[in-house]
Order: structure tokens, then C-alpha cells, then sequence
């Protein structure tokens, strides 16, 4: 509200057309924002009772441990929470950092700690969170408050982060642990004590009253310019700068950073036009010659500045923004510290013939070239790029994607290289585009490949034969294969194994065919004596595949999760046959399969979810499978059957908890408690969920 509630303003113009009895929810955590916008009464958020809050705290200082059998730290703990506010999140916090000694000395250190003393309001949480952050080891506390740098709400990827904090050098290296694990081992310390809470698979985030204390604990080495007034109060000896803001910035404000000579991190992710960007860029690497991380936009840059190579100590560079450029200037393989290059929008048309001085590389991203080795990384090389460069690698980690250009001669061609890759546990083989003047050499390529027997990955996508077997392809060349993957081989008809006696792919659990479109046949290679242990199929977008020995699918005594989808053409005629250790069915839009249900349900005691979707010729499914075979369902779907008129035992349906029954038009007849007619009075049902496609 600093700017007189103008923005207020902006934010509720849009609103003020809005339907009669529409309502605005705000919360906020001070109070003078409530009494400014309330239009009624505000309702305050008070912390958990003391019981449950209790019974919280005591889940976060013990774990698995009982706190009966401490009982010394009881009565301590009991004096801690009074300091705690209620809040969950100190609670949360706090428990944690008493965890880590269950003894009570330390427990005593906490409750008489000097910090609760800080003046406070009367819900102000912040000396406990202040108390748990200065219990971090030296190392943790450098990491955590670096993130000060970055704003609120900020998505935080731990890959990125991990990159980060290597460059700025946080970490205490042990030398018989690789530096990137200790650092990742860091993250996960500071996760488990809350200090990031998971948002997503792979994003972070920290809690607002976290972040007020990480920028409180490094007020003088970080700092955020979020409008131009912001560049006047950078604190002299800052080290880290970031530059978050949509508001005008000139860039001819940007020249004065220049004198902040002890910058070790510069993050700015506003873009500039490029005639006067460029000038910053080339007074920026002429002035901050300590920086260790750098981050800019370049959109409108035509090449990065010769000038570059002045940052002799930087470890990680980020150029964000879609650009094209024709070269990166010789003079960047000078940088022998650095260790991430992500350009990951940028295109680099070659790469200056001394790039292999970059002895420190770790992860480099582009849009047409990366090379990432590592645990979850990858490396691949696109057009212009001769496969043979995998030579000059001292050792090839973690995944490895290559991508296959248009080549004259199997002679510019040597992954030979790969044979004693024993690091190497994915491999990704794809081509750059459909050009089938090279159809044979790409075939070549295929046969030339020999992966390591380690290899635990493979992934073909874009293979142009009609048979995918090359002659390494054998269950004794790839004996510890768990993951099979066969993707976009349009001209493939069928997938093989020679006719030789072998015990099968004794390790692989997981197989993906998809979007194979002229497919016929995978009868032979789908058979329980070549892929025992599979624990997965998964069959998608094959229009052409027939022949799939359904009927002998009960044989794969370990298959959990069988999934087909849009392929018409299957034949059903001998049957579907399924083990009792399935969890997971989809048969989605595959042809008639009417002679195989309800018979292929029967018995699968263990099936938790069921989907079943455009199947063409079922009319009738009984009642008695849902209890009798089916007692630990969870998911029901049926949709989109055309002919189907009586579902039964809807009784038995009501207990699963998900059901979705949409798009049955000639559905005439569901029990009670369903109503008749249209299949959308499954909302009605109380205790099941109706589900959106």
C-alpha cells in the first residue's frame, strides 16, 4: 500500500463488473492492509489448539521415535511451544531442529535462547524461525540465506540451485564424495527442516516468513532491485545482486553496478534493447571480474561480448531468451572455472574449436546442442556435430541422447566408444528430422552402436527399418536393460528377437510402444520367455498393430500395469488373459474386445483401477465381478460405449471411491442408489467422485 493504494486500484478495476454476490477472499498477515481494504468484519486466523498442536509438535521433535520414553523432554518441550504462537510452521521448524539431539541439554539451549527476546508481535513467529537457522552448520546457513536473493513466491528447481551454490563455492568438499552430491545433500537438509517446502515434482518454494528471515540474515550481501528507486539504496558491500522487476529500468542505470567490484552473483531477469545491453554486458565483464554466477536475458543480442573471458572465476552463466548466434567468441574458452553453461533457448550454430579448454564443464544446455553428464542429465549432439567429439570425453555419466544427423558415410561415425561406458545407464537414440535419402546409414548407425551390458535405459525413437533388430539387440548384450522404449519408428512393422535360444530380458520391467504407426506385429518379442520380470506395458497410438498374443498376457507373473490405447486394430479372437498381480488396467479405444470381457476381470484380486474407454461391441457387464473379483477397486471409468445397456450390482459400484461413467447413450438400465437416464447422475452419488475427462 506504500504507492497510496494504487495498485489496489489496478487490482480490483478488472473486478468491478462482476456478477451480484461475488466475493473477494484476502488474507494477509498484517493488519493494517485488512483495516484498509475490509469491507466487512475480518475474521482472524488464530494458531491450532493447544492439543492438536501439541500432538503436532511432538510428531516433528520425535519422528518414529516415542516421546513417552523422554519424558524429561516433554516437560521441556511443553515450555517450547508457548514460544511457538500456535503456528505449525514454527512448530514444524523448531521440532525438527530438536530432533537432531534428543538430549536435553540442547533442548534446554533452545527454550533459554537470547532470541526469544526479540521484541515481537504478539503472533510474531519470526524469533523461532530466526533460532532454527542459527543452529545450521556454517555451510547450510551460507546456501539457505543466498536465497534472499531471489523474491517471493519464487519456483526454485533443486537441479539449478544445486549448479548454483558449486559455483559460488558453498561447498565443503570431501574428496572420496563427488562435489554436485554434497551439494544436492545440502538441499535435502534444508527440505527436511522446512526451509523449502515441494510445490511440484521438481519446483520449490520458501514460506514467506521464511524468506522475511532469510533476507533479515543477509540484509548486507543480498539484495533485490525491483524498481529503479531500488538502485540508489544497494548496500556498498553487497555480493549478490538480483535484478527481478517488470517496471522501467534504463540501462544506462545499469552502468553504475560497475562499482560494486565485490559482486560475486549477478542475476538480472529483465530484458533490454540490444544496442544499449550490449555496452552493459561489455562494462560488466570488464568491471565485475569476481563474479561467479552470472544470469541475463539475450534476446536482442546479436553475439556475446569478446569480453566475457575477463570473469576468470565464473562457474555458472545463464543466458535466457530465444537467440540465435553463429559462434561463441573464442575468447569463452578461456573460462577454466566454468562449470554450468544453460542457454537452453539459445541456438549456438558451432562452437569455437577450443571448447574442449573448458576443463571445468560440467552441464552445458542449448537448444541444439547439450552436454550434461551426471546423474539426471544427458548429452546430446545435433547437426554439424560429428558423433566422434564422444572420443575427446574423458568419461560419459548418466544419460546419453544422440541425436542422428543426415550423414553421407557410416566412416563419420564411431560410437565404438560406448562398449566401455560402464558409467553410461541410459541411452536415447533419435534422428534430427524424416529424411530418408539417409534411411541405410542411419541403420548403419543403429548396428554400430554395441551400449555397454550396464546400460539400464534404452530409449529408440524415429528408427526407420521394418524390423528393429540390430545384432547387439540380445538379452546376454544387455543383461541389466530395465526400460525399453520405442517411440515414432513409423517405418517399423514389427519388433524381434533373433531365433535363438535365450533366457530372455531377464531385468526389464518396463516397456513403452508409442506412436508406431505402421506396426503390425509384436507377438513374437511380447512373450513371457523374452521379457519374464516385466512389471509394465504400456502400448499407445499403434493404428496398425493386430497381432499382440493377448491371450497369452497371464504368463507375465510379475505384470502390474498393462495400458493400450488407440489401437483399433488389435484382434481380440483368442482372448485376453491377465495375472492376479495386475494393479492397473487401460484398455482405451482398442478394438472389439467384447469376447474378452467380462472373462479377462475375473480374478484379479489385486486391481485398484479400471478404464475402460471407446471399446466397441459390449452391451451387458454383470454385477458379480465388482465384489466377488474385484474387492480392492478404487477407480472405476466407463466411457464412451456405444452399444452398452446394462451395468449391474450398482450397489457394489457405489463403495468405490472414483467412479466415472460418461457417454453411454443406450445405458438403460443401473440400479439404486443411481437414478435412471442420462449418466451424469453420478454426481449425485455421496459416496463416490465424479471425475472431469
Amino acid at each position: 500500500m506504500a504507492d497510496g493504494g494504487q495498485d489496489w486500484e489496478r487490482f480490483c478495476a478488472p473486478l468491478s463488473n462482476a456478477l451480484q454476490g461475488s466475493m473477494i477472499l484476502i488474507t494477509t498477515r498484517s493488519q493494517k492492509v485488512a483495516d484498509k481494504v475490509r469491507t466487512m468484519d475480518c475474521f482472524p486466523l488464530e494458531g491450532l489448539t493447544e492439543d492438536i498442536f501439541w500432538e503436532f509438535f511432538i510428531v516433528q521433535a520425535f519422528g518414529t521415535e516415542s516421546s513417552s520414553n523422554y519424558p524429561d523432554l516433554e516437560d521441556i518441550g511443553r515450555s517450547i511451544i508457548l514460544k511457538l504462537k500456535g503456528s505449525p510452521l514454527a512448530a514444524k521448524t523448531i521440532g525438527r531442529l530438536l530432533r537432531t539431539n534428543l538430549h536435553a541439554s540442547h533442548w534446554n539451549n533452545i527454550l533459554h535462547s537470547e532470541l526469544w527476546k526479540l521484541e515481537q508481535e504478539r503472533t510474531d513467529i519470526l524469533p523461532a524461525l530466526r533460532l532454527s537457522y542459527m543452529y545450521l552448520l556454517p555451510h547450510l546457513k551460507r546456501c539457505f540465506s543466498f536465497c534472499a536473493l531471489y523474491p517471493k513466491d519464487y519456483r526454485f528447481e533443486k537441479d539449478t540451485l544445486v549448479d548454483i551454490w558449486l559455483a559460488e563455492g558453498f561447498v565443503e568438499h570431501a574428496s572420496s564424495i563427488p562435489a554436485v552430491a554434497v551439494v544436492q545433500q545440502y538441499f535435502e537438509e534444508l527440505l527436511s527442516r522446512s526451509f523449502f517446502q515441494k510445490v511440484t515434482r521438481n519446483k520449490y518454494v520458501i514460506h514467506d516468513l521464511m524468506h522475511d528471515m532469510a533476507q533479515l540474515v543477509s540484509q548486507d550481501e543480498c539484495f533485490i532491485i525491483r524498481n529503479a528507486d531500488d538502485l540508489r539504496t544497494i548496500p556498498p558491500n553487497v555480493r549478490h545482486l538480483s535484478i527481478f522487476t517488470k517496471r522501467y529500468i534504463g540501462c544506462l542505470d545499469l552502468m553504475g553496478l560497475c562499482r560494486y567490484k565485490k559482486l560475486r552473483t549477478l542475476l538480472c531477469s529483465k530484458a533490454f534493447s540490444k544496442g544499449e545491453f550490449a555496452s552493459v554486458l561489455g562494462s560488466w565483464f570488464k568491471e565485475l571480474q569476481h563474479i561467479r554466477v552470472l544470469s541475463c536475458s539475450l534476446p536482442m543480442i546479436e553475439d556475446v561480448p569478446e569480453g566475457i573471458s575477463n570473469l576468470k572465476l565464473v562457474g555458472y552463466i545463464c543466458f535466457s531468451g530465444q537467440r540465435t548466434f553463429s559462434i561463441l567468441p573464442s575468447s569463452f574458452c578461456c573460462l577454466y572455472n566454468l562449470q554450468t553453461l544453460d542457454a537452453s533457448a539459445c541456438v549456438f550454430r558451432s562452437l569455437p574449436c577450443d571448447f574442449g579448454n573448458l576443463i571445468s564443464l560440467r552441464k552445458f544446455r542449448a537448444k541444439n546442442f547439450s552436454y550434461l553428464p551426471g546423474e539426471d542429465s544427458r548429452m546430446q549432439f545435433l547437426r554439424g556435430k560429428r558423433i566422434k567429439v564422444l572420443k575427446y570425453i574423458n568419461q560419459i555419466q548418466g544419460n546419453l541422447l544422440v541425436k542422428l544427423p543426415g550423414l553421407k558415410s557410416k566412416k563419420n561415425i564411431d560410437l565404438a566408444v560406448l562398449k566401455k561406458e560402464n558409467d553410461l545407464y541410459s541411452l536415447h537414440i533419435s534422428p534430427l528430422a524424416e529424411d530418408a535419402s539417409y534411411e541405410q546409414e542411419q541403420l548403419e548407425v543403429y548396428e554400430n552402436l554395441h551400449p555397454h551390458p550396464d546400460l539400464q535405459h534404452l530409449e529408440v525413437t524415429g528408427y526407420r527399418g521394418a524390423d528393429f533388430c540390430p545384432s547387439w539387440f540380445l538379452p546376454a548384450n544387455l543383461a541389466n536393460m530395465t526400460s525399453l522404449i520405442f517411440e515414432e519408428c513409423h517405418n517399423a512393422k514389427k519388433i524381434s528377437l533373433p531365433r535363438l535360444p535365450c533366457t530372455g530380458f531377464r531385468s526389464l520391467t518396463n516397456l513403452y510402444i508409442i506412436e508406431c504407426s505402421n506396426l503390425s506385429n509384436i507377438e513374437q518379442f511380447l512373450q513371457p520367455c523374452n521379457i519374464p520380470a516385466i512389471k509394465m506395458i504400456s502400448i499407445k497410438g499403434c493404428q496398425e498393430l493386430a497381432s499382440i498374443s493377448a491371450e497369452r498376457f497371464g504368463g507375465f507373473d510379475f505384470l502390474e500395469v498393462l495400458v493400450i490405447r488407440d489401437c483399433p486394430r488389435i484382434s481380440w479372437q483368442n482372448g485376453l488373459a491377465l495375472p492376479p498381480t495386475l494393479t492397473s488396467l487401460s484398455l482405451v479405444r482398442c478394438g472389439d474386445v467384447s469376447k474378452c470381457i467380462p472373462d479377462c476381470l475375473l480374478n484379479l484380486s489385486s486391481l485398484v483401477r479400471l478404464q475402460l474407454v471407446g471399446l466397441s461391441g459390449t452391451t451387458f457387464i454383470p454385477g458379480d465381478i465388482w465384489q466377488i473379483n474385484l474387492p480392492l477397486l478404487d477407480y472405476l471409468e466407463i466411457c464412451n460405449f456405444q452399444e452398452l445397456r446394462i451395468v449391474g450390482a450398482s450397489e457394489a459400484i457405489a463403495e468405490i471411491n472414483n467412479v466415472l461413467i460418461d457417454r453411454c447413450p443406450m445405458l438403460q438400465e443401473l440400479q439404486q442408489p443411481f437414478s435412471r437416464g442420462d449418466v451424469t447422475f453420478l454426481w449425485g452419488i455421496p459416496t463416490s467422485k465424479w471425475l472431469g475427462m
